[in-house]
């Protein structure tokens, strides 16, 4: 049996406003006779007398009537408020309300004081029904219009001109209330007429505060107040108005007060809804208990659109819980707030179940109640914003089973009848489901989403059991053991369904998937929207294929065709790829597209600021200079349109993106020469010496990061000149005659990008000096904010790993000491994860195995780096190889039992270490086949090396595999090259390795250096070929030459010159040892160099 789709009775007051006119209309006829209204018609057409103005009194406005105090009003000004409130114009609702509560505490002051009693004016009737109902029908029409225009806004985004809708405030809920309460005190007033106040107000009144929800949320305790006096006014007989009811219970689900909902719909129905985890629900098939102490009930058959307001309820606390719920701090002491959300978690589950467990266990039993799809979807919603995939996929399959159920249906559901049922809900619930998927952080939601879809799509049935006690205890056995399992054909897929799959894809990173079935959706006749484009770009931004910018590309130039108009959202998503993906090229072949979408308008600053971030993320070292001219040119482009209006005046953020480009290339002297533009405030590029912005603290700092990225021998000391410049002090005295101080600017981040600079150029002594005088400033109040932070020690770390000082483990030791000490006496610096890293990292390159060991156990947060460490400083220490590797094997597996590409990469070079060309090769194959990983070249690189240390036969065959693996995956490096050469070297192939030095050389991408051409050296000196001594003497005069053109990494050393040495005796078959002195300088002369390479023993 399908689902009934019943009307819903929404909360709003559509039928509410017709009752309304009908009886104002009804009641102006009954207050105002016709001839009288006639006459007044008659007296309002004819023109006003001209009548002189001299010595009398100006008319009272009603701002000045308003103005007076209570108890000091006339009755001829009482009067003029009465009628100012008869016709309420769209939109004076709110305000006239006013007027109607200064009228109700006038008339109650004078009932109070007892006004028309002292003197011997007779009571007068102020307020008529006429006004009343006005009133409320004027309040239900603009708060009708106040919701059209909510959802207007909603559907279409208001231009900058167009006036945003109005809100209902606190206040105006306040008067309401109040007016309420005085009209039921002065019901019996002879000022008021008897039929200003009758049950029908607190009804209307409860009405129109549910409504108002919407905005103001304390509108919700007036509606359940209006309700009680509209149950005071009916007495406890008769039955509740259905719409009243559901209209107090939509507005407790906005809010998420679900235990007032569910209260307020047992008092109405007079049953207990009991809680999932109580104990009278352990026993199934429990009945209906009723609570009611009062005859006055609401119908259960039409208690359906109160039960789906309950179900929205119970899931919208959960997503109030859940979006109240505080983020773990990692940086402090999380016990306290870890609790705290374990407790919000278990509310949010609570709340959820108890959703479920009233659509299952406690509506089937409301014989008289159906169960529409409403209500099915009401409870699958909240477990979509909550992206609970899994949960809401069986909760679907038992809301499946409860609908087909012999409870339910009036079939039988035998074997006999049909082999697969329709499905008895409708595609929005099974939307829900995607979509609860499609939000789920576990794999396993994009696997329940793509089963559920693919079933829609193709129609498969759906297996499905009934196992719900409730079913199972109300059926007999006779009907349940037939209905026990059948299958389900799922509705058809809608546009909705496309969407909500192609957002799971996106999420999860499936772009393949997302983008085929985006294609799919055109073939479906389902035209894709803005929407559906939007969470693919998005997939692709987070992408690590290489293409992925350019797919991208192709995604924009399709919307442009395929939609109706250009979407702003989809070219800013685009841009933020290219800025992620670095691709500046790209970048601007968007930002013109989307100018030309536009013939106003067009791309903001924010959009031009994307692109220089596109140039300034390039990646390949190679294309940086390229990337810093391109982004100068762009930068000057909108220097042109900012003068020309059409961009607003560029701030120092955009030339510090120019700076960084400058800094990431190493042009320390174009850096220069913008900073001391910016700093005389003009810029002469632009060739008319606009004015620009000038420099902040971080251009100083881009400008010493340039600095350390260059090549320059003087880096050092330029970098020192801008501190001095910035006003650090300087500590050399000075027999010149005293100037006048600089003013001292120098930030933390200035004096970091100086730490970073001696970082890179392994200074390390100065690294600490400078973070001692830090400390020394601070102490003599020259620097005035924080100290030294984080990055601080973490550069002098670094500093001190790049040394090579023999004392640098136990320096970094101590200095990461001195953190933790400092951070337990209360300071700002907790040692990080990436400072314990490079202290591992020290240690592993002393080969201390112990102490990385050791503190690699006192890290609760310890990531891949640092296990990865921990075994390259057991690769490096004196221990043997089966420890070594055992070690290394145990370490992987506390990391998570398999690992992952950087614990590869050091187990694999532990593998080189010791030849162990088959256990790095396995190691490849479970990277590729068991633990789903992608070996790269470094991996595939060590495996190689693995084989140039074996002594197997086969050793040098199953290098050449691996590298022609290589060269089918990947774009090879010096180094991947190099691990070969090294194969064919230590076997003396000469042949090979030439040809394979060659191919280098040949490369566009690749350059040799001295190792290339020294261990094709080698090969010949260990082939033993006559002539090997002469191919030597070629290959040095090689690479003499190419050092010549420029090429520094090629020069000669000893071991270059000791490997030709080598060749030429070997082409003897002489020793060197065997040679006398003069032959050594002969031949030294003729090699063309000045020492020995062997020493004195050779």
């Amino acid at each position: 049996m399908s689902v009934a789709n019943s009307p819903s009775l929404e909360s709003d007051v559509h039928s509410s406003i017709e009752v309304l006119e009908t009886h104002k209309e009804k009641q102006s006829s009954q207050s105002s006779p016709n001839p009288k209204i006639a006459k007044e018609k008659k007296s309002l057409n004819r023109k006003p007398k001209k009548q002189s103005t001299q010595n009398k009194p100006a008319k009272p406005t009603l701002k000045s009537i308003l103005s007076k105090p209570v108890g000091e009003l006339a009755p001829s000004s009482l009067n003029s408020l009465c009628n100012s409130i008869r016709h309420n114009r769209k939109g004076t609702s709110f305000s006239n309300l006013q007027i109607l509560e200064r009228i109700l505490l006038e008339l109650d002051h004078w009932e109070n004081w007892q006004y028309f009693k002292g003197s011997n004016t007779e009571s007068r009737t102020f307020l008529k029904p006429l006004h009343i109902f006005s009133m409320l029908t004027s309040l239900s029409k603009d708060i009708k219009d106040l919701k059209q225009k909510q959802l207007r806004s909603k559907n279409k985004r208001l231009s900058h001109n167009e006036p945003r809708h109005e809100k209902i405030s606190a206040e105006d809920i306040q008067r309401l209330v109040k007016v309420v309460t005085l009209l039921s005190q002065q019901r019996h007033s002879t000022n008021l007429d008897p039929g200003c106040y009758t049950k029908d107000v607190p009804s209307f009144a409860t009405m129109i505060a549910a409504e108002a929800s919407r905005w103001e949320t304390s509108a919700v305790d007036a509606s359940l107040l209006f309700l009680d006096m509209v149950e005071k006014e009916e007495g406890e007989a008769g039955e509740w108005d259905p719409r009243l009811i559901g209209a107090v219970l939509d507005a407790l689900a906005r809010v998420g007060r679900a235990e007032d909902a569910q209260e307020l719909l047992q008092r109405a129905l007079g049953v207990d809804i009991s809680n999932f985890d109580s104990e009278s629900n352990k026993k199934a098939g429990a009945s209906v208990v009723s609570t009611s102490t009062s005859s006055k009930h609401l119908i259960p058959s039409q208690a359906g659109p109160c039960y789906d307001a309950l179900l929205r309820a119970w899931s919208k606390k959960a997503l109030l819980l859940d979006q109240s719920s505080e983020p773990v701090n990692p940086v402090k002491k999380y016990k306290n707030a870890k609790k705290k959300s374990q407790s919000s978690n278990k509310m949010i589950v609570s709340a959820l179940a108890q959703a479920r467990h009233i659509i299952l266990n406690h509506m089937p039993l409301q014989k008289e109640l159906t169960i529409t799809n409403r209500s099915c979807s009401a409870v699958l919603k909240g477990y979509s914003a909550l992206g609970i995939g899994e949960e809401s996929e069986k909760l679907l399959m038992a809301l499946e089973a409860l609908l087909l159920s012999p409870l339910y249906s009036k079939s039988s559901l035998k074997p006999s009848n049909l082999s697969a049922f329709p499905s008895s809900l409708d595609v929005a619930c099974y939307n829900s489901v995607l979509h609860a998927c499609s939000q789920s952080q576990d794999s396993n939601g994009v696997v329940s989403a793509e089963r559920l879809f693919m079933s829609m799509k193709e129609q498969n049935p759906l297996d499905i059991s009934i196992k719900n006690s409730t079913i199972s205890h109300t059926c007999n056995e006779e009907q349940a053991r037939p209905s026990s399992s059948f299958s389900v054909i799922p509705p058809q897929p809608d546009f909705v369904s496309y969407s909500s799959m192609l957002n799971c894809y996106s999420k999860h990173g499936m772009v393949v998937k997302a983008e085929a079935l985006l294609n799919e959706m055109n073939d479906k006749n389902f035209s894709p929207n803005a929407a559906c484009y939007l969470p693919v770009i998005q997939a692709l931004e987070l992408s690590t294929d290489s293409d992925a910018p350019h797919r991208v590309l192709s995604l924009i130039e399709r919307s442009d065709l395929a939609l109706p108009r250009p979407n702003r959202l989809l070219y800013t998503a685009a841009l933020r790829c290219m800025r992620r993906h670095g691709c500046g090229k790209e970048a601007e072949i968007i930002l013109n597209k989307f100018q030309n979408a536009y013939e106003r308008g067009g791309p903001d600053v924010y959009s031009h600021i994307l692109v220089l971030r596109a140039w300034e993320k390039t990646k390949p070292k190679a294309d940086r200079h390229v990337a810093a001219q391109r982004a100068k040119i762009f930068l000057e482009e909108m220097e042109i349109k900012a003068n020309a209006s059409l961009l607003p005046r560029l701030d120092c953020n955009a030339y510090n993106i120019i700076l960084n480009c400058y800094a990431r290339a190493g042009e320390a002297e174009n850096a220069e020469k913008l900073l001391l533009e910016l700093e005389d405030g003009i810029s002469s590029s632009s060739g008319d010496n606009t004015a620009i912005a000038q420099p902040n603290s971080k251009s100083y700092s881009l400008l010493i990061k340039a600095l350390a990225n260059s090549d320059k021998v003087d880096a050092i000391d330029r970098a020192w000149k801008i501190l001095y410049r910035l006003g650090l002090p300087k500590e050399v005295k000075s027999t010149l005659p005293l100037q006048e101080p600089i003013p001292f600017n120098v930030s933390i981040e200035n004096f970091n990008s100086m730490l970073r600079l001696f970082s890179k150029r392994g200074k390390a002594s100065e690294a600490e000096a400078l973070l001692n005088k830090m400390d020394e400033l601070i102490v003599d109040g020259i620097i005035k904010q924080r100290g030294p932070d984080m990055q601080s020690y973490e550069a002098v770390l670094e500093a001190l790993g790049r040394c090579g000082d023999a004392d640098a483990p136990t320096r970094a030791e101590a200095l990461v000491t001195r953190l933790e000490v400092m951070s337990e006496m209360g300071g700002d610096c907790q040692p990080s994860l990436l400072a314990y890293n490079i202290l591992l990292n020290c240690f592993a390159n002393a080969g201390m195995a112990g102490k990385a060991e050791r503190l690699l156990e006192r890290l609760d947060d310890a990531d891949s780096y640092s296990f990865g460490s921990t075994i390259k400083a057991i690769a490096n220490s004196g221990a043997s190889q089966l420890v070594s590797i055992s070690r290394s094997k145990s370490l992987a597996k506390t990391l998570g039992g398999t690992g992952n590409v950087v614990i590869f990469s050091h187990r694999l070079k532990l593998c080189a270490k010791w030849g162990l060309g088959n256990e790095a090769e396995q190691l490849i194959r479970q990277m590729e086949h068991t633990q789903q990983l992608n070996p790269g070249v470094i991996h595939y690189t060590a495996a190689i090396n693995a084989w140039a240390k074996s002594t197997d036969d086969d050793a040098l065959g199953r290098a050449e595999i691996l590298f022609k693996t290589m060269q089918e995956k990947f774009d090879l490096d010096r180094a991947a090259y190099g691990a070969m050469l090294q194969n064919y070297s230590t076997r003396g192939n000469s042949k090979k390795a030439r040809l394979l030095l060659q191919r280098i050389l040949d490369s566009p991408d690749v350059k040799p250096n001295r190792a290339s051409f020294t261990m094709v050296i080698d090969s010949y000196a260990r082939s033993k070929s006559s002539n090997a001594g002469l191919k030597a003497e070629e290959l040095l005069n090689q690479m003499r030459e190419l050092h010549a053109a420029g090429n520094n990494e090629v020069e000669p050393d000893d071991i270059t010159y000791a490997s030709v040495i080598r060749c030429k005796q070997a082409s003897k078959n002489e020793k060197i040892h065997d040679l006398s002195n003069f032959e050594k300088i002969e031949l030294m002369r003729h090699l063309q160099i000045e020492s020995w390479p062997f020493g004195n023993n050779d």
